[in-house]
């Protein structure tokens, strides 16, 4: 049976209800995934424990409130190499750290003493904890994530080196490159094939300069400002029987002038038998970067495919009667 509670119950049901200790508190749903908040009775996030992710991956401390978080990856010989499960993530970026299961930074601004966040600390800082998934590709944290966290901790936590290079071989990404768009005469057909055995077939790269570069530009990347610079250096065809061609920048930049059935192209292939053939571009690139401290360069590749129908010459009889 149903009784309804009186005034004086309910009052009396409250008060037991804020007289439970703020930090009453309940573990994440799934830390597995980097979540690794403690939330309090009214909802607060007020620490981070990641003992339930096990195996290294994070801190653990009998107060919860306080965990020992220390990086784990790489080693005191090589260089050091962070993960995100399967996934080879940058060691520091604008988040912080990678600890192992987030990227840890003093939180700025600092929220105020009597925030629940301090668990009544009065020295120290609060640390946010930023997991992989709520970082972009470019190293930024995406605003109101929502399982980034934040925890009190005695001191700052050690902030990693910066991997410049590393990081402007992700710039990459943010360069506008693309493979080359295979230009090619006669112009492949797989429904009416008219590349001929025996006869020469011409390639380029469609789009001219701004398709084979170079090509300059500042981007961010891991919180650094890094300037790109990619230089196009030639491009391989590898044409399916065998055959792999080698052509300059200079020698793609555009059309032939001059396209006959009895030329030998500068930038091309003959087939000899008929059939199908995957035409394949792989362009090579050379990336110079400037990051704040540090330069360098590196090559970087990229491939294009077509398929290439190619046909016998067709060959007409005709009688003629004798004078």
């Amino acid at each position: 049976m149903l009784r309804r509670l009186t005034n004086s119950a309910l009052v009396a049901v409250t008060l037991a209800l804020w007289a439970l200790p703020s930090f009453v508190v309940e573990a994440a749903s799934n830390p597995s995934n980097g979540d690794c908040s403690i939330i309090d009775a009214l909802g607060n996030v007020v620490g981070v424990d990641c003992s339930a992710l096990g195996g290294g991956q994070g801190g653990s401390s009998a107060n919860p409130i306080n965990p020992v978080l220390s990086p784990v990856e790489g080693a005191d010989s090589g260089p050091r190499v962070c993960a995100y499960g399967a996934i080879v993530v940058p060691c520091a970026n604008a988040a912080g750290s990678w600890i192992g299961n987030c990227y840890v930074a003093v939180a700025d601004p600092q929220p105020p003493l009597d925030a629940l966040v301090w668990a009544g600390n009065t020295t120290g800082v609060i640390v946010t904890c930023t997991p992989y998934p709520c970082v972009n590709t470019t190293g930024a944290t995406i605003p109101d994530c929502p399982t980034i966290s934040r925890y009190w901790a005695p001191a700052a936590p050690a902030a990693a080196p910066v991997d410049e290079p590393g990081a402007a071989r992700r710039a990459v990404a943010q360069l506008d490159l693309d493979p080359i768009t295979i230009g090619m005469a006669p112009a492949p057909d797989l429904v009416d094939p008219n590349v001929l055995i025996g006869a020469p077939a011409y390639f380029w790269a469609e789009g001219g300069t701004p398709a084979i570069g170079p090509l300059t530009t500042t981007v961010t990347q891991d919180g650094l400002t890094i300037t790109l610079a990619a230089t196009f250096a030639s491009v391989d065809f590898t044409t399916g029987d065998g055959t792999t061609v080698t052509c300059t920048r200079d020698e793609v930049a555009a059309p032939p002038a001059s396209m006959t059935l009895q030329g030998t192209p500068v930038c091309g292939h003959t087939w000899t038998s008929s059939g199908t053939y995957a035409l394949e571009a792989t362009s090579a690139w050379t990336i110079d970067w400037q990051g704040p401290t540090q330069a360098g360069s590196f090559d970087h590749t990229l491939t294009e495919t077509i398929d290439v129908a190619v046909t016998d010459r067709p060959v007409n009889l005709t009688t003629t009667k004798a004078p």
